[in-house]
Formats: C-alpha cells, structure tokens, sequence
C-alpha cells in the first residue's frame, strides 16, 4: 500500500509529451473560450488526453442548462445594470461597488449569451474528443465502495450528495492504464479541475490519497491543476 502523506511530495515537471492529461466536465465547458490552452490540448500536446465518460456526461447536462438560462441571466444582468446607473447620487459608494461586481460578472459570463455559444462549445469538444480516450467505468462495478467512500470521506466526492466526482476519478485512472496500454507512457498524471472542494485538494495540492492511488496503480505522481496553471505550462511548452 503507498504512503498518501509520502506520495504528496511534488514532483519535478516533466516535459509536455510525458504528461498525461484529464479533463474535468467544468473544463471542458470552459476551454472554448481559452484558446491557447484548447489548442494546445487539441493538437499541439503530444501526450495522453483522457475526457471520462462521467465528465463527458455532466459537460452535455451543463452546456444544456447553460443555454437553457443564458437569455434569462443576461435579460436580468441589462435590467440590474440600468437599475444601477439609476442610483441616486447619495448611493455613490454602492454605485461603484455594484458596477465593479457586475462587470466581473460580464468578463466571466457574457460568453453564455453570445450568438455563437454553441458552435464554440462544439467546436472546441470536438477537436478534444477527436484524439482524446474516453474511458467508460461500469457504475454497478463502484456502487458497494462508492458508499463505503462516502460514509468514510474518502475523495473525491465526499463533499457532494451524488457519485458524480467518483465516477470521474475511476475513468481517468482507467483511461491512463488504456493509454499506457496503447504505449503512450508519462510521468505525471493531472486532472484539469475548477473543482475548488477539499475533497479534490486543498491550496492547490491534490488530496493525498488520491496521489496515493494513482502511485499505486500507475507508479506516477498526480496533480489538480487549474486553468491558470494549464496555460502556464502550455504558454512554456509552446
């Protein structure tokens, strides 16, 4: 059994082509409008990329959903933004505040109601599933340990009602054992998470047992990685 509190030691990075990557369902709704990281994932990134089949799932639920209340949030944010300017001049102070609220709301969210949301989407999946694995685990296989986890909180998952993070986590590992079947080998596995709960890491560290786990099965280091360091290492691997 490996050590989880000796396993958290962080590695060296390797080089781009000896890391192997996967793709949480929140990053993959995410990339199409990060260009440099998609294109890097796509095509210019040598190695291994795993999209589970979990994450797969819950990307189409919540690129559904998201165009399902894209037109309301956006008719609420005019309505709220008009309502702002409208303040009397004895409300200045919350004037600047809300503004301030409401223009990071629209850098990080006006993606939803562009014209062209679904054909980003779409297209950026695409160009990821056209050369990424896309492991499937059998659901019956993990019911018994998928209790057993939770009632133990053990990650990841155990911070959540569903199964959801669990099934994510199986598919990834079960997608690297196929790519290094397939003679794709690595060094460092990462999962691409905006996943923020402890029961995935904490300050940017993944959970010790899971850098346990994945040295026991595949004799590499693991990490959670964000967007930001994704396009760190894709900007110094280009």
């Amino acid at each position: 059994m490996s050590n989880a509190l000796g396993a958290a030691a962080t590695p060296v990075r390797p080089p781009g082509d000896r890391v192997a990557f996967g793709l949480d369902a929140n990053i993959i709704l995410k990339l199409h409008t990060r260009s440099l990281e998609a294109e890097y994932l796509g095509s210019k990134h040598a190695g291994l990329l795993v999209m589970p089949a979990q994450a797969v799932q819950e990307f189409w639920n919540n690129k559904s959903s998201t165009e399902n209340v894209a037109k309301s949030v956006r008719d609420a944010f005019k309505r709220l933004d008009g309502l702002i300017k409208d303040l009397e001049p004895g409300h200045q102070e919350f004037q600047g505040a809300f503004t301030t609220l409401l223009d990071e709301f629209e850098n990080s969210a006006s993606h939803m109601w562009a014209p062209d949301f679904r054909a980003k989407v779409e297209s950026t999946f695409n160009a990821l599933a056209a050369r990424a694995h896309e492991p499937r685990f059998p659901k019956s296989a993990l019911a018994h340990i998928s209790h057993e986890r939770q009632m133990t909180k053990t990650p990841p998952g155990f911070k959540d009602t569903g199964n959801g993070d669990l099934y994510v986590w199986a598919e990834f590992l079960l997608g690297l054992m196929h790519g290094r079947e397939d003679g794709q080998d690595f060094d460092l596995a990462v999962l691409i998470t905006e996943d923020k709960k402890a029961d995935w890491g904490k300050n940017g560290e993944a959970h010790p047992v899971l850098v346990a786990e994945a040295a026991e099965l595949l004799g590499v280091p693991f990490e959670t990685w964000d967007l930001k360091e994704l396009k760190e290492f894709a900007t110094s691997a280009s």
